[in-house]
């Protein structure tokens, strides 16, 4: 129960408190994708990328949405 709050927790949590936290949805989105539900985590990847696609992390983020893509 632990370890599933701190993957999709915290990133919740972050979320909850700033709303247009970019980091925030694509932790979340790379979780959901990489825990077997591509298609909520490409909502996510693509809402964080909308929200600061200049973001340093943004490269790893389109990774993730490829990878969705993938799986989807």
């Amino acid at each position: 129960m632990q370890i599933f709050f701190i993957y999709f927790g915290l990133p919740a949590v972050g979320i909850a408190l700033n709303p247009n936290l970019a980091i925030a949805h694509g932790t979340l989105g790379g979780t959901l994708v990489f825990s077997g539900h591509p298609t909520e985590g490409l909502i996510a990847l693509e809402h964080g990328i909308r929200l600061d696609p200049r973001h340093p992390r943004a490269g790893v983020i389109l990774n993730q949405v490829v990878i969705g893509l993938y799986f989807s």
